[in-house]
């Protein structure tokens, strides 16, 4: 499994077959793993936020071990700042008039940063729908180090009715055409009842 789909990211980091002989079966627990491996350090452009990040010696292998049920996790994309998200962020915080007492749907939240700035921005409510069990750890980890609050939801959202939200915020959702196709029937779905904007749209 290597990261094709998005560039920047070391592959030897993050692909089981790279592990340390001996090393697989040790998955760790989440949290824990990410409060001890992780550095803490402000977004590029957003010295507002600080997230949770990775780094060369990171071990983010140690999360591409089979799942109980023999299926591969996805690979660990919320360990890292991507551009989208972060001109997200930087949008809703340099204008908070977007989401001010509304309520908001970071979907495909990853690290939580589009939602973490909408909180910061005076958003009531900010939901974060994120289907990536390791990405929820360390979305929760990240909202209480940003002293903010977001309701996690782990769960594929683009296959149901739009959410009672005012706002749809998506970034970095485009990098492969089966799930660009996905979320883009979602926000045709939405475009009736909700606000909607997104960093991206291609086909």
């Amino acid at each position: 499994m290597a990261f094709s789909e998005r560039p920047g990211v070391a592959v030897s980091d993050c692909v089981a077959d790279h592990c340390p002989a001996g090393a697989r079966g040790s998955r760790p627990d989440p949290p824990g793993f990410i409060r001890a491996n992780m550095r803490i350090a402000p977004v590029p452009t957003l010295p507002e936020i600080r997230l949770y990040t990775a780094h060369p010696a990171s071990g983010l292998w140690r999360f591409a071990e089979l799942d109980e049920d023999g299926s591969r996790p996805s690979p660990p994309y919320w360990a890292y700042h991507w551009a989208g998200g972060a001109a997200l962020a930087r949008h809703i915080l340099d204008r908070p008039e977007t989401v001010t007492g509304g309520r908001v749907l970071d979907l495909g939240a990853g690290s939580g940063i589009v939602g973490i700035a909408a909180a910061k921005a005076g958003a009531r409510e900010v939901i974060a729908a994120e289907i990536d069990r390791y990405a929820l750890a360390a979305l929760g980890l990240n909202s209480a180090l940003n002293d903010v609050e977001i309701t996690a939801i782990g769960d594929d959202l683009t296959a149901g009715p739009p959410p009672p939200v005012n706002l749809v915020a998506v970034g970095d959702l485009f990098y492969e055409r089966d799930l660009a196709d996905r979320v883009t029937a979602f926000l045709d779905r939405c475009l009736a009842a909700i606000r909607l904007f997104s960093n991206e749209h291609r086909t």
